[in-house]
Formats: structure tokens, sequence, C-alpha cells
């Protein structure tokens, strides 16, 4: 037979190994509430601490650099465009035409 030094062994405070779990619980949830008031200060202020320290390692690109990079965009957009009105032109003819009458077009 299995000897209990209590009756009841949930309960906490009666065993010498540990504390009382209710009493443990409280002080838990009360260190949480208190850390969670200065976690987000303290959290915040790390944030920008490393946005900083991050934007100080970044290489901005030069001036020649940046004029090429917007070429390159400007010439991507209007590439588009023109592909977009040509599409739009054939589908106006496909729907205002019907694809019989489209065959004298080509």
């Amino acid at each position: 037979m299995v000897e209990r030094r209590t009756p009841n062994p949930d309960a906490g405070g009666s065993s010498p190994s540990g504390p009382d779990k209710g009493q443990r619980n409280a002080e838990m949830a009360q260190a949480k509430q208190a850390s969670e008031k200065i976690n987000y200060v303290v959290a915040a202020k790390g944030f920008f601490n490393e946005v900083y320290e991050e934007s100080k390692k970044v290489v901005w690109p030069n001036k020649e650099t940046m004029i090429q990079s917007t070429m390159v965009v400007l010439v991507v957009i209007v590439v588009l465009a023109v592909f977009m009105a040509f599409s739009d032109y054939l589908l106006n003819l496909v729907f205002m035409y019907g694809f019989d009458n489209l065959k004298k077009f080509f």
C-alpha cells in the first residue's frame, strides 16, 4: 500500500517541497502584470534602438544608381502602358465587331 502524507495530494502548501500553489499563481500573476507594463516601454525602446542601429548599416545608393533605377522603372511603366492599351484596343474590336468581322483587319 502507498503511504500518503496528506488526504488530498493536490492540495498545495502541505508539502515542504514547495509553496502553496494558489499563492504561487497569485504571485506569478502579479509579477506578470507588473512586467507587462514595463515590457511595453522597454520593448519599444529596444525596437527603436535596433531600427537606428540597422539604419546605420544601410548602404544608400548614389545619384547615378538612383537615376538608372528610376529610368528602368519609367521604361517598364511605359512598355506596360502600351501593352495594356493595345490589349484594350484588340478586346474592344472583338466585342464590338465580333470574331468574323475581325478577319478583314488581319
